[in-house]
């Protein structure tokens, strides 16, 4: 039985985090396709731009130099929705 609400598609994305550019690889985390390939400004505003208006997902982040100031800028966009970056730990 169905409510008539259209069903989400719940994302995962990859961010390779650069010093000039990050390359970042959305998936459809049911099927494991990819959706989005590209890359964007390493910028708290690039990020603000990409992600400010996003559904809800998950983010993982390259963990380096950038990924503490990257997972507060993405926690900045998403203060009032329920998805948050997590970080890759190196082993």
């Amino acid at each position: 039985m169905t409510d008539g609400s259209r069903a989400t598609t719940m994302l995962t994305a990859g961010l390779d985090l650069g010093d000039k550019y990050s390359y970042l690889c959305l998936l459809d985390t049911d099927t494991g396709k990819v959706v989005e390939e590209g890359r964007l400004r390493t910028t708290p505003e690039a990020l603000k731009r990409r992600f400010d208006s996003e559904q809800q997902m998950r983010v993982a982040i390259e963990a380096g130099t950038h990924s503490p100031w990257v997972s507060r800028a993405l926690k900045e966009c998403v203060t009032t929705r329920s998805w948050w970056p997590t970080c890759a730990r190196r082993g």
